[in-house]
């Protein structure tokens, strides 16, 4: 039975899953939905306003590489929309000298300050009462251009944006 990733399961007697559990559920649910679907998904995105899309965040996208240059294609997946924020699987699918490859990272949009946007913007190296975290922690550590965070400033969302 695949484990739905939006499901909360808590208690002492609740099974234990880890966050490639999760990742693996989230990946096989976008399977469901047609790429042509996830394409077109993203035009919508595009005319979207910022407002229109943190109030109801698409359930799936793909922002295809030929969009901008220099940015791999990503596919986002809602897994996760409460009151709290809302929750992105994104695999950027990349490509580096004939070798296909996926990585897998979450992004988070948090809607009001709690114990989890301050963990998640400690633990993602991100400055405090951050709005949007991501989990590609490797880009700021290493001072290169974090690909999801500059597909999002394309399309109009401040990055920087910070929780009162």
């Amino acid at each position: 039975m695949p484990i739905d990733p939006t499901r909360r399961i808590s208690g002492p007697y609740a099974p234990k899953r880890d966050s490639a559990d999760i990742e693996k559920a989230s990946v096989s649910a976008s399977h469901n939905t047609p790429r042509s679907k996830l394409l077109s998904n993203f035009n919508a995105v595009q005319n979207m306003t910022v407002g229109e899309f943190i109030k109801r965040p698409p359930a799936g996208f793909i922002i295809p590489s030929t969009w901008r240059d220099g940015l791999d294609e990503m596919k986002f997946i809602l897994v996760h929309d409460k009151e709290d924020g809302f929750v992105y699987h994104i695999t950027i699918k990349g490509d580096s000298g004939g070798n296909d490859y996926n990585l897998h990272y979450h992004l988070h949009y948090w809607r009001q300050y709690c114990n989890g946007s301050r963990h998640a913007a400690e633990h993602n190296d991100l400055p405090k009462r951050m709005v949007w975290t991501d989990t590609e922690r490797q880009s700021r550590k290493a001072n290169y251009t974090n690909p999801i965070r500059a597909a999002l400033q394309e399309l109009g969302f401040n990055t920087a944006e910070k929780l009162e």
